[in-house]
């Protein structure tokens, strides 16, 4: 629910807050693509699940979607599902 509306004004923004973080799952991509357009990393439960136990969160360990995203020092690529290729998201 919370993401549902995060989703929604976050569109109308032309980038996200720098201390979102998102918690979902592989099979929310579609809800979570529009976030991933605007640079946001969206990671697995266990991120918090673990850092409790830890006491130290392991990002990259819980990043979901590595797969459909890639990142260059300038550009975002996400996974086009027609083609299989990379296409580079526009930063407007």
């Amino acid at each position: 629910q919370p993401l549902e509306r995060m989703g929604r004004s976050i569109r109308k923004e032309k980038e996200a807050p720098d201390d979102l973080l998102v918690i979902s799952c592989e099979e929310d991509y579609q809800t979570c693509a529009p976030l991933i357009e605007k640079g946001v990393d969206v990671f697995d439960a266990e991120l918090l699940l673990n850092g409790i136990v830890t006491q130290k969160l392991d990002y990259e360990r819980h990043r979901l979607f590595l797969d459909r995203v890639k990142q260059t020092r300038s550009t975002r690529w996400l996974k086009d599902g027609a083609h299989g290729r990379f296409v580079p998201i526009s930063k407007s």
